[in-house]
This record gives structure tokens, sequence and C-alpha cells, in this order.
């Protein structure tokens, strides 16, 4: 049985697959013929994925929650324009299950961590098993939707280390060695309470982790694979939850000379100046910070668990041993007000990150913020283009939660759009960008 796992990517840049490299090694193991096409940095053709799906006998599908899910519907499309079953994964079905499977180019949708559920259907195809017995799944049969029973979470030890070589090479180019991609995680899950996150409804609340051991596998097996690979970024959800797991981990990569330039996200309150000393150490040249606010009562609202001063003091720590920081901040709060707002600006401004990202909150379906916003007249998406209207970019104020003027809040991401252009292209860059855009 033939199984053909598809990435529709971006057309302009590499995001190298990684859930998808680490589903194929699992279906190779258990004896499936598993190819994995990247769709990255191209237009869809339909002559090219038309050829990649040949012979098979399922297609699965990534299906985010950004730009990239027009480029999983156009992939879909011509896969059961074939006659093929179509399996989606990823953000989009696990958040939006019930609106996925409605789609007539969807036959299966499977919500959450995949590998366990993708296996089961994998075994009905291949008529191992009766239909009854799929686990993990949500399908179509006479007009109704079908759940079925849900599965436990892996012990990611178990998994097979991933098998790069899987990939196709054309889409390994100078941006996968050049910039920061994810292309390794060491845990899965977050047992921290933000209403606003959706990542533990994928991975659930408990952190789960590889062991020291296994995880330095991995990263021998990428420098064995990309030689001339500079950067990782680990896309653990709190690569320092854990203190002591942490410093043994980086311990453990500096004996094995394993010297990449190294990226990771984590929270303000699991640093302090041992690990970030760590750190340092170890090659980690950025880290991604959840600032979200510098309102304490928006933090309280948003259950951060983190205060204004724990945010400066992380903030120093890096700057005073030269790792660079990454702030994320989130605007349009409910119940944020011009005070909030001002605070916010005032914290960023003293933190003084390498770079900010500044995103209009969105409440997505299974947060707590969802429920949250119910009251401000937001409905669940009922289709999918209702959510792509809605949900799907993040850049655009689709709603106005805050009593903040939705001009004013476009102002302010703009004018931090344009700090993070003179600080790090320079002015000249910056000028030169400005005048392509407007004019």
């Amino acid at each position: 049985m033939k199984i053909s796992l598809l990435y529709p990517g971006f057309e302009n840049w590499v995001t190298p697959p990684l859930g998808l490299v680490y589903l194929a090694t699992f279906l190779k193991e258990k004896g499936f013929d598993v190819s994995l096409k990247d769709y990255s940095k191209r237009k869809i053709s339909s002559l090219e994925v038309i050829k990649d799906i040949e012979g098979s006998n399922l297609v699965g599908v990534y299906a985010g929650t950004n730009s990239s899910i027009f480029r999983s519907i156009k992939i879909s499309k011509i896969a059961k324009k074939q006659g093929l079953p179509v399996c989606w994964g990823g953000p989009h079905p696990t958040e939006l299950p019930e609106i996925a499977i409605k789609n007539d180019f969807v036959d299966y949708v499977i919500p959450g961590e995949g590998e366990l559920p993708f296996l089961s259907l994998c075994n009905f195809i291949a008529k191992k098993i009766p239909k009854k017995n799929l686990q993990g799944v949500i399908y179509k049969e006479k007009g109704l939707i079908i759940k079925t029973p849900s599965l436990d979470f892996l012990d990611l030890d178990t998994l097979p280390v991933p098998d790069w070589n899987l990939l196709d090479d054309s889409c390994l180019d100078e941006d996968l060695l050049t910039y920061s991609n994810p292309l390794i995680e060491t845990s899965r899950g977050c047992n921290y309470n933000c209403f606003f996150c959706r990542r533990p409804i994928s991975f659930g609340k408990k952190l789960r982790y590889k062991s020291i051991q296994r995880v330095i596998i991995e990263l021998k097996n990428l420098k064995k694979r990309f030689p001339n690979l500079k950067r990782i970024f680990i896309i653990d959800n709190t690569f320092t939850a854990n203190k002591s797991r942490t410093i043994k981990l980086l311990k453990a990569i500096r004996k094995e000379d394993l010297n990449f330039s190294y990226t990771c996200d984590t929270r303000v309150d699991c640093v302090d100046e041992e690990i970030i000393h760590e750190l340092k150490l170890t090659g980690f040249e950025w880290i991604n910070f959840g600032v979200e606010s510098g309102s304490p009562k928006i933090l309280k609202l948003m259950k951060k668990g983190i205060s204004p001063s724990q945010i400066k003091k992380a903030f120093y720590l890096c700057r005073n041993v030269g790792i660079k920081t990454f702030a994320f901040i989130l605007l349009d709060n409910p119940s944020e007000t011009y005070k909030d707002l001002l605070q916010t600006i005032i914290l960023l401004l003293k933190i003084r990150a390498n770079y900010y990202r500044i995103s209009f909150l969105k409440p997505f379906s299974g947060t707590e913020l969802f429920d949250l916003t119910k009251k401000y007249g937001f409905t669940k998406p009922e289709s999918l283009n209702d959510y792509i209207y809605k949900i799907y970019d993040e850049d655009k104020l689709t709603f106005n939660f805050s009593k903040i003027h939705p001009f004013v809040l476009i102002l302010t991401r703009k004018l931090f759009d344009t700090y993070n252009l003179i600080k790090n292209e320079g002015i000249k860059k910056t000028i030169i960008y400005v005048i392509k855009k407007f004019i």
C-alpha cells in the first residue's frame, strides 16, 4: 500500500515539514510505502501533484491555520479528482474538525497528534482492520459525521528517528541552511493556561519529554544529513520549562560538539541567570518570548502567569550575555484600554527586544478565549470560507474586541514593524522598502 503525504508550504519561503517527516518515518517503520512531497517555494502545479500521487492508495495533506490553507485546498481538490481518499491533519482540522470534514475534497480528518490515528487509518485502507475499529479518526458516512474513539498520546522515545532522506531535496535550499528552521522537537505538550492558546489542544496539557540520549541522536542525524546546516529552531512550546533537564541537555549538546546556532521558544518565568548562561554557552542565538502585554490587568486576563517585572528581567538577562530576543505581543484583547496599550508600549521600549511581532487577538475554537469573546458577537465559523475570513490571518484586525480604535491598533503595529526594519536592516534599506511598498 502506498501513502502520499503532501505539505503545501509557502510559495516564497521554506519551512521544513517536521511533523510530516516524523509521520512518514513512523509509517515507513510499520511497513508502508510512503512518499513525502514538499511544495514550498513554488506554485502548486496540477501536473506535479498528479505525478506525485500516482499509484497512491491514500493522500494525507497538512492543513495549517495560515495562508497555506489555500494551497492545502488546491492540493486536496487535485487528489480528489484522481479518485483518491484524502485525509487532513494539522492545526486547522485539530481546531475545527467538524468544518474540515464537511468539505467534499476531504474524506478523513485526524485532529491532534497524528501518528497512531493515521496508522489506524492506513490499516483500514489496507483492509487490515474493519472501519468499526478505527481510532482517532473522523470521517463521513451516508451524510453523517462519525467520530471514532480517541487514542492516548505517544511515548516520544518510541517514535523512530526521523528519516530526512524521505524529503525531496529540491526544497532543501539555501533557506534551510541560512535561516533558523524547525528541525527538531524535544518535547510535546504545554501545561500552562494562557486563555488564547490552542497548543494544548494538539498535544495535550501534560509535558512529554524525549530522553536526552534520543535528542542527541536526532541532532547527530541532522548534522549527518545536512553537513552545511548552521541554524536549528527547537520547536518545543517551552524549551526551558524543566530547568534541571534543560541544563543536562545543553551540557550533552556541548559534549557532543553539536555546534549549531540555536533558537527556541520559552517563557520569561522559565529562565534565570544560570539557564541563560548555559544557553549562551551552547550556542543559542535567539530566544522567542511570549510577552503578549505590558498591562498587569491584561496579563491576568490572559492567565499568562507572568508579570512585567519578570518580562524585563528575562530580556535583561539575554541582552547581558548577547542572546537576541524576539517578543510576541497580542493586541485587541477584551477590555483592553488606551492605558493598557500605553503600558504595553512603554514595556516594549524598556525591554529593547531585537524584534517585535505584534498580532491581533484571534479566538481559536477550543480555547477559553473563544468562550469569552462570544459575548462580543463572535461566533464559531460554520464553513471553511467563514473560517478563512474570521481567523486565519493573525495580521488582520477582523474584529475589535478592545476599547481601542482599530486605527490606533494598526498604527501601533506599523510603528513597531518600522522599528524592526530600521534596527535589523538599517535606515537605507527601510526607506527603499517603504518606497517600493507604498509608491
